[in-house]
């Protein structure tokens, strides 16, 4: 098997590279700027990356890939961080070769990002781009200002050490979380999304997760089916709550709850990522199960 890292600040993963749309390939570079490409796109366009299934992931700066087929200059990879329902299978699409390098061994302990957005600096203590919250990269030294890291391609690089500070707050997991989440109220819908550019609703959970040490699997329909099943009576900020589609009986929402019957989900319809209640959402009816994955790490 062979093994890729990525080199760009976010990769997208996609269905098939044949369905691009013209406005797709200012994400194709080595430099990939999600913010000019979502900027550059109206609502209708938006939807119609979900309408269509253009997306089925995202995946961060320096993550390992297993690369499962090659066509022209593109790579078919497998993530090896976004489980299914079966610990070894994971979310896989096609990203450009070129948003790869060549696996490297890991050195040092690994640092994990955490700020929303961090400045990665060159080994000039230059700035180089903005890397995401989540994105863990081999750490070779830390000191009260700066950690200084290995980049996938070898070289030296360096964070702040203030993005490396965790920001959680709350008594528990699930508390953190969910506070967490809040700060991206108002975040814009991106179907396959799982960063702060934008999320769906599962790649919100599963971003969330992340940010507390806890992995679980990246789609709705594999997220119902592990985790720990919570009465609705009994549900505690960071349980998760699973809604059918109309007239559909699996789960294809997902939503984060907030304590005192508040949840917040990124709303597809809605087309950003909202806070409302409960007991009175348009999805109450429609409400399936709640799981708990939080109390995994205390």
């Amino acid at each position: 098997m062979e093994y890729r890292r990525i080199i760009v600040p976010v990769a997208t993963l996609w269905s098939d590279p044949k369905q691009l749309r013209p406005i797709d390939h200012a994400i194709l570079t080595k430099r990939a700027n999600l913010r000019t490409w979502l900027d550059g796109q109206n609502d209708t366009e938006l939807a119609e990356i979900a309408e269509s299934d253009l997306i089925t992931t995202q995946v961060l700066y320096n993550e390992r890939v297993a690369v499962m087929d090659r066509q022209n200059n593109w790579l078919l990879v497998q993530t090896l961080s976004q489980p299914t329902d079966r610990p070894t299978e994971f979310v896989s699409g096609w990203l450009p070769e070129l948003q790869t390098s060549a696996d490297v061994d890991p050195v040092g302990s690994p640092v994990t990002v955490a700020e929303t957005f961090a400045e990665l600096y060159d080994d000039n203590q230059q700035p180089r781009w903005p890397i995401v919250m989540g994105t863990q990269l081999d750490g070779a030294d830390v000191n009260e200002q700066w950690a200084q890291i290995r980049q996938p391609n070898g070289e030296i690089g360096y964070l702040r050490q203030s993005a490396l500070t965790p920001r959680l707050v709350g008594a528990t997991n699930g508390e953190r979380l969910a506070n967490l989440g809040r700060e991206f109220l108002g975040l814009r819908y991106l179907w396959g999304g799982t960063t702060p550019y934008g999320f769906d609703g599962s790649g919100l959970a599963y971003a969330l997760h992340r940010q507390v040490g806890i992995t679980i699997p990246r789609n709705v329909s594999h997220q119902i089916l592990a985790g720990q099943p919570v009465n609705q009576a009994e549900l505690l900020p960071g349980d998760l709550l699973f809604f059918a589609g109309q007239d559909q009986a699996e789960a294809v929402q997902v939503a984060i709850y907030l304590g005192y019957d508040q949840l917040i989900r990124a709303s597809r319809t809605g087309g950003s990522i909202q806070q409302e209640s409960f007991s009175h959402s348009t999805l109450f009816g429609q409400f399936i199960q709640a799981n708990r994955y939080w109390e995994s790490l205390v």
